[in-house]
């Protein structure tokens, strides 16, 4: 497996909403998956992280009622979360790679997803479709 290089995904993430990526998530996977996907990635955290990006999580989740945020260029949503996590980690001593930040990127967009993932009217304000036909 190669290893995760984060300028190479924010610039792959570059051009589009962030509200895409998580849109991405709600088509691919049904809830019950995303559960596991967020439970699953947050395995891959060493032991002292795991709090932290819980935390982090509810923070980022304050978020949601923000309509600006979801039309926010995914890139910088991705160097805005990288450099929160970084910082967290910090303050904690935790050492860090780029594969726990992407996996920490992770948790909070798959957290998104699985939150919207049942919620029309949420998916309806953050822009995002379920499937092609609707909301």
């Amino acid at each position: 497996m190669e290893p995760i290089d984060l300028a190479e995904l924010r610039n792959g993430f570059r051009g589009r909403r962030y509200a895409q990526l998580v849109e991405h998530h709600v088509r691919k996977l049904d809830k019950e998956r995303l559960l596991r996907g967020v439970g699953g990635t947050l395995e891959l955290l060493p032991e002292p992280a795991r709090p932290l990006i819980i935390e982090a999580t509810d923070d980022w989740n304050k978020r949601i009622p923000d309509a600006a945020f979801w039309r926010r260029d995914c890139a910088s949503v991705f160097d805005e979360i990288i450099e929160d996590m970084t910082a967290r980690l910090a303050s904690i001593s935790v050492q860090q790679d780029d594969e726990m930040l992407f996996n920490m990127f992770q948790i909070i967009t798959m957290n998104f997803a699985y939150a919207a993932s049942d919620q029309p009217e949420m998916r309806r304000f953050m822009g995002i479709r379920k499937s092609l036909f609707r909301l």
